[in-house]
């Protein structure tokens, strides 16, 4: 099978559906040179990092009814990027863009990990986890963003694993509040999941430890997996601390561990937006001596003949 990199082959024609795709401007939008991370006089007093480090202010819907409504949107919320991941993952034909599957697989179980700590977090402070009512599975096409009001005007669609999919959509859900990784600073001006997380956790510290039941442990997901820095762990709920210390692991396995750093601390892997703009950019993320960060390491295959065709939002009705 022919592998079609981007310098040699800039517009593509997709003999499936037809599309021409753009693959060096693709490459242009997404891969940009390193900074070095000293070069910004990188300050924990920084406005922009601060409101990403010190947290967001509670609001008056701040209450236990509200808090539960919205761990319901985050059981929801992880529930809706399976379908999407799973569907680009197994469209690829076996034994081809293997690191791409790869890497796919490893977000997919680390989403799973975050639907059951959403929904651990949820039991602990005495509600009850919905996900088995049609009311709550997710439809595709959306054109509404993710649940929780996450990402507002985000269209996401199930289609066949391309890279113009994994940047237009998947790094889209994944994209850090900020970032200055291996790139100019990129500020997202919409409300993400990094930040709804945030607000929750900001909530649960302002009530404190009163509205968790200690005898809900029992009925909590444990993680099978127990082997240190493969997916990460899920955390029994019974206090604030627990608490926060779940949802810091979803932020961070998303988005990597702050602005500066794209690394997930526990599992040594990158956040998943990088781990998607690495398939994107088609070469590893690797940090420079000067400790920037560039997608210049060792190539990664995308051979788009390596994938099987597919309609976009397949269904049982088509």
């Amino acid at each position: 099978l022919k592998n079609i990199p981007f310098k040699s082959d800039p517009e593509t024609q997709d003999s499936y559906f037809n599309k021409v795709v753009n693959y060096a401007k693709l490459k242009a939008d997404a891969c940009h040179p390193p900074r070095p991370l000293f070069a910004l006089g990188f300050d924990k007093e920084d406005v922009k990092i601060a409101n990403i480090l010190k947290g967001y202010g509670y609001t008056p819907l701040c209450t236990v009814s509200a808090l539960q409504k919205q761990l319901q949107n985050a059981v929801l919320l992880e529930f809706y990027t399976l379908p999407l991941y799973l569907t680009s993952m197994y469209t690829i034909v076996e034994n081809c863009n293997t690191e791409a599957y790869q890497a796919i697989r490893d977000i997919v179980m680390q989403e799973m990990l975050h639907l059951v700590q959403s929904a651990n977090i949820l039991i602990s402070i005495g509600g009850q986890v919905i996900i088995d009512d049609p009311n709550y599975v997710p439809s595709y096409p959306s054109e509404d963003g993710l649940p929780g009001g996450v990402l507002p005007g985000l269209e996401i669609s199930l289609e066949r694993f391309n890279l113009r999919h994994v940047y237009d959509t998947m790094m889209a859900i994944e994209t850090p509040t900020l970032t200055y990784v291996a790139r100019p600073e990129l500020e997202s001006t919409l409300y993400t999941i990094g930040q709804f997380y945030k607000e929750i956790s900001v909530c649960i510290h302002y009530l404190g430890n009163d509205i968790f039941d200690a005898s809900t442990a029992e009925r909590q997901v444990r993680w099978p997996w127990t082997e240190p820095g493969s997916v990460g762990t899920v955390h029994v709920v019974t206090d604030v601390a627990s608490a926060k210390h779940g949802i810091a692991q979803i932020v961070e396995q998303g988005e990597g561990d702050s602005p500066l750093n794209p690394n997930q601390v526990a599992t040594g892997q990158y956040g998943h937006f990088y781990r998607f703009e690495e398939i994107v950019c088609q070469r590893r993320l690797v940090q420079k001596d000067d400790n920037s960060y560039a997608y210049d390491g060792a190539p990664i295959d995308y051979n788009p003949s390596g994938v099987y065709a597919m309609r976009d939002n397949p269904s049982s009705d088509t």
